[in-house]
């Protein structure tokens, strides 16, 4: 499914969506930014095991899950936000039937997984390794220590996932290749022509 293809021609004008429209979206997003970090960071020398390339999908499938997240509580009050989210993985659970590839509904099954990612990358409560070096790879790369923390947390904890050195280019790549598709999802799917509505 190329839910992207079908929301082209609304791009640049006021769009309301739903919860449903707004979960699909954020996971056809993630999954295209899996597949192009997967290429790319291969053609950087990562070598990772199937296993670890489908755990690192569905940790990015939990970060956009929050960048949409982020997006919507500008918008609503919080109790019609908790509405918005609870309905929002109630769609993603049953996804596949929206073509969406199958491991997309078994993250969004496990409770554990979602809150993990919202206290890591919506509530600013990282596990302390991840919160520790996040900082020490923000301190090396001399970045602000205010600032918008997404794009660090959550290349350290692909990192992690793919094994991948966190003093190494790999990882500097790694930064940068989730820094820009976060910030070109801002711009061009989260942004305020994209309306939350219940």
């Amino acid at each position: 499914m190329n839910l992207l293809g079908r929301l082209k021609d609304l791009f640049g004008k006021k769009t309301r969506v739903g919860p449903k429209a707004m979960a699909l979206l954020a996971a056809s997003v993630a999954d295209t930014t899996a597949r192009g970090l997967e290429k790319s960071l291969a053609e950087q020398g990562v070598v990772a095991s199937e296993e670890r390339w489908l755990n690192a999908f569905a940790e990015l499938q939990v970060a956009f899950h929050c960048l949409a997240v982020f997006h919507v509580r500008r918008t609503l009050s919080p109790d019609r936000l908790r509405n918005f989210g609870t309905l929002m993985l109630a769609d993603l659970a049953e996804s596949e039937k929206d073509g969406m590839p199958p491991y997309v509904p078994m993250v969004f099954t496990s409770g554990a997984t979602v809150e993990a990612g919202l206290d890591t990358y919506v509530r600013g409560r990282p596990d302390a390794t991840t919160r520790a070096d996040y900082h020490d790879r923000r301190a090396m790369l001399r970045l602000p220590a205010e600032g918008y923390a997404l794009p660090g947390l959550l290349a350290v904890r692909l990192a992690r996932i793919l094994d991948i050195d966190l003093k190494g280019m790999q990882f500097l790549y790694l930064w940068l290749g989730v820094s820009s598709a976060l910030i070109a999802a801002q711009k061009q799917v989260f942004n305020a022509t994209l309306v939350p509505t219940l």
